[in-house]
């Protein structure tokens, strides 16, 4: 397999291998569940394979990365939903604990940081996630999430403030 479409599978190949951990990350704490956060990615990269987009060159292929993760996570979210709805079945997301930073020093730690993430707002959530866990700039985010990034930048900071809070409720910084 040679010309434009060797290029473009190596292409895609390394965009996952540089960018495929941190897009996982992100999308698990939006979905919460391994299956639904593995179907997402490889969604994820066959759109781009699909398309045409590894063989462009992506301006900026960490926003374009994440932009198209949050669109299929709000899409998964969106049916799991219907589907809820449609059985009356109602399901707590416990996962979030994987998400946490592993620098907690006791899982009673992770525990306490996760009841407190679970509190915030969606878009807050959202926000810390792709900050505090995957390292993104508030451009980087307002890219992914088609807000500004002065937007980012506040909603991060009042999640910070609640977080705050909501820790110093839980016993942390006393």
């Amino acid at each position: 397999m040679g010309g434009r479409q060797g290029q473009d599978r190596k292409e895609l190949a390394d965009l996952y291998d540089r960018y495929g951990d941190k897009v996982y990350g992100y999308l698990f704490l939006m979905l919460s569940s391994h299956a639904e956060t593995e179907d997402a990615m490889q969604e994820v990269f066959c759109r781009i394979w699909e398309r045409g987009m590894a063989g462009q060159a992506i301006e900026n292929p960490v926003g374009y990365l994440f932009r198209a993760a949050h669109n299929e996570a709000r899409s998964r979210t969106r049916r799991q939903w219907r589907r809820w709805l449609r059985f009356g079945a109602v399901q707590e997301s416990a996962c979030i604990l994987e998400a946490v930073d592993a620098s907690a020093n006791t899982m009673e730690d992770r525990e306490a940081i996760a009841h407190a993430l679970s509190q915030l707002p969606a878009k807050q959530r959202e926000i810390v996630a792709l900050k505090a866990f995957q390292d993104l700039t508030f451009a980087e985010i307002a890219q992914a999430l088609n807000i500004s990034p002065n937007t980012a930048a506040s909603r991060y900071r009042y999640a910070l403030g609640k977080l705050e809070g909501l820790l110093k409720k839980e016993g942390f910084g006393s």
